[in-house]
């Protein structure tokens, strides 16, 4: 995880180039606009919690907004966990979401 982190944050440039397209689209232009928005959206998880568990983004700091369109985020139940890579759009305000890719840590 520290790996792909430090690659993420040599991406500090596009979060320039995010949250201008953020504001263009009416949009606070925080890439927070982005994060909470996914974090009401737990049904985008394709993978079922175990033992009981609720899969999720927990973690706004696991949250990572790659571009104005692509977001790499971490998920779990608190027994397993995963990533998923997603596209969003944004229109008048809205964000829309979909799943490019997943995995499960195993």
């Amino acid at each position: 995880m520290a790996e792909l982190k430090g690659e993420i944050e040599k991406l500090f440039d596009s979060d320039k180039i995010a949250m201008r397209e953020l504001q263009r689209e009416g949009l606070t232009g925080q890439l927070k606009d982005i994060v909470a928005d996914l974090k009401n959206h737990s049904e985008l998880i394709p993978y079922k919690g175990l033992k009981g568990g609720t899969m999720g983004f927990y973690n706004d700091n696991d949250i990572y907004v790659l571009t104005n369109k692509w977001v790499l985020a971490y998920f779990e139940d608190g027994h397993i966990s995963g990533f998923l890579l997603l596209r969003y759009d944004t229109n008048e305000g809205a964000i829309s979401w979909k799943v490019i890719d997943s995995y499960l840590n195993v």
